[in-house]
């Protein structure tokens, strides 16, 4: 399936979605081991290594994966959870609990929905002295009155970690990544936080906003009449080099900006494909920017490519490109090649050439 992320749907919308359906959808595998009983299968002082293998398993590949810090954000609200009264043991469902949750003065029982890959995690972290935080979700966002939208547990010795099946995968992994060696300060910063006070905690400042001059082809913001005079495309990029998590890259057009991806390890190896849209020119730039992909400063063009003149009445299509960055590490100007156009109707997933549909971010959004 292709899978448009930033552009067909708000941020909003978009994170919690893909998350919470990579959660179900993997629900058909088989869950961690032994999940019933999670208090006694490690000891206190188990490594992330040991916790991720034990409590968040992740039983398949998934097909696309949000921005795992604009999932955090979406919080709003927080219970620290300092006993489970009574949950079911299904692993597989989202389910009613009861847990006893710690406020300044006094405890009290709360009732929550959450999926039941995440007690196994939670009974860990509590038997050995952590500490247990549910972010609470908006129920006109999900499926659940007094949802769990993720648990942030803490080891003993303050490491962060989120249970619940495949949470390392799509959250751990991208925030580390992304964060280095200020994940647990940024991770022990958030609970209680909600709003611009939790991106703050999560970023280090609040989303840049980008002037009125500046054109972001999204149609929630883009003018209606705009987007119809241009075409769409699924755009993938695959790279040869890897350049971090310090950098974006982005498409453009002389209409706008287009969606972003970060040039990580996984562009290389199976790529992203972004939504973009194409104006008359048939011109699309490829663009380097830096991690809060701003889009008044760009650092480097990689590249441009042609829509062929074949392909310029298609109203959908899909093109395949190949940006070379590993110019870039010898100080020399990174390139970008065209390697297939095709009307996106005429896309097969199953094609090896095409194997990438990784999560775009949001152009003027700082990443995490």
């Amino acid at each position: 399936m292709i899978t448009r992320l930033s552009l067909r749907r708000g941020r909003r919308g978009v994170a919690i979605a893909a998350i919470c359906m990579a959660l179900i959808s993997a629900s058909c595998g088989e869950g961690p081991p032994d999940a019933g009983s999670g208090s006694a299968l490690l000891p206190a002082d188990a490594t992330i290594g040991e916790l991720a293998a034990t409590f968040s398993v992740c039983p398949e590949p998934l097909d696309a994966i949000a921005p795992a810090a604009e999932y955090l954000e979406e919080a709003i609200g927080w219970m620290k959870v300092d006993r489970v009264v009574r949950h079911s043991d299904d692993p597989d469902r989202t389910l009613p609990a009861t847990v006893l949750v710690q406020g300044v003065d006094s405890t009290t029982e709360e009732e929550v929905s959450i999926h039941g890959s995440y007690w196994p995690g939670i009974e860990w972290a509590l038997a050995s002295g952590g500490q247990v935080w549910f972010a609470m979700g908006d129920p006109e966002m999900l499926a659940f009155d007094n949802m769990v939208l993720y648990v942030l547990t803490y080891t003993p010795d303050g490491k962060a970690f989120f249970p619940g099946r495949c949470q390392h995968d799509i959250l751990y992994k991208p925030l580390v990544q992304a964060l280095g060696e200020e994940f647990d300060a940024r991770m022990n910063a958030i609970p209680g936080k909600t709003g611009d006070d939790l991106v703050i905690a999560l970023r280090g400042q609040l989303p840049v906003e980008p002037p009125d001059d500046v054109v972001i082809l999204n149609p929630e913001t883009a003018p209606e009449k705009l987007l119809e005079s241009l075409q769409f495309a699924v755009v993938h990029v695959t790279l040869n080099a890897a350049l971090g998590p310090d950098y974006t890259i982005c498409t453009y057009v002389e209409a706008g900006w287009n969606d972003c991806f970060v040039p990580d390890s996984d562009a290389v190896t199976i790529g992203y494909a972004v939504d973009a849209y194409l104006d008359d020119t048939g011109v699309l730039e490829v663009w380097l920017l830096d991690s809060n992909a701003n889009l008044l400063e760009p650092i480097e063009l990689l590249g441009t490519v042609n829509v062929p003149a074949s392909l310029a009445d298609t109203e959908e299509i899909a093109m395949r490109i190949e940006v070379d960055t590993a110019q870039l590490s010898k100080g020399e100007p990174g390139t970008a090649d065209l390697v297939e156009t095709i009307p996106l109707a005429d896309l097969d997933i199953e094609d090896p050439d095409w194997p990438g549909l990784g999560g775009p971010v949001t152009p003027g959004v700082p990443g995490p």
